[in-house]
């Protein structure tokens, strides 16, 4: 396919997903997304009685500080961010959150550079992929 045809047909996609006009945007500047704070807020309050659950027979906090480390995959940006939110809002506790490589954030848990971190884990991600 020559460049003119492949031009016309990313054109085409991009006015089937509603993008036209947008075709000189790189992707991160597409998605329109909600900052990942904002969309834990949003998914708190429309999940209340899982939260509930989740938090429930925990003792409340006033402002403890934790370091919370992740890994910037959008499951794992969403997965921390609704926790950091919940811990906060519902129990007391304050954050810094350290958004690094997968290596560094399971070292940081080892060696107590950070307090906690909501992930995956990767042992069951290569299996699956081997």
């Amino acid at each position: 396919m020559d460049i003119s045809s492949r031009h016309d047909k990313a054109l085409q996609s991009l006015q089937l997903v509603g993008l036209e006009g947008l075709e000189t945007r790189f992707p991160d500047q597409l998605s329109g997304g909600t900052p990942p704070d904002k969309a834990a807020s949003e998914w708190i309050t429309d999940n209340p009685d899982l939260v509930n659950e989740w938090i429930k027979n925990t003792p409340a906090v006033s402002g403890q500080k934790l370091k919370l480390a992740y890994v910037a995959w959008d499951s794992e940006i969403a997965s921390t961010h609704v926790v950091k939110a919940v811990l906060e809002t519902r129990l007391g506790y304050k954050f810094d959150m350290l958004q690094v490589e997968i290596g560094p954030m399971w070292a940081g848990i080892a060696n107590g550079d950070a307090d906690a971190m909501v992930a995956a884990s990767s042992r069951s991600i290569w299996t699956f992929n081997r």
